[in-house]
């Protein structure tokens, strides 16, 4: 994301972006993804909710 916004731009999509940061960086420290599969996994979560 390229600029902070406050949870109520997000609505109804905040707790499932809030959740992807975190597991996108567990996935990258237990060494199941490297960190551009993990980006890329969540940037596929998040985007569609970011639109609309």
């Amino acid at each position: 994301m390229r600029t902070a916004r406050p949870r109520g731009v997000y609505g109804a999509n905040y707790g499932a972006i809030f959740r992807t940061i975190p597991t996108m960086q567990h996935q990258v420290l237990a060494q199941h993804r490297n960190p551009a599969g993990a980006a890329a996994g969540a940037s596929a979560t998040i985007k569609p909710r970011l639109t609309g």
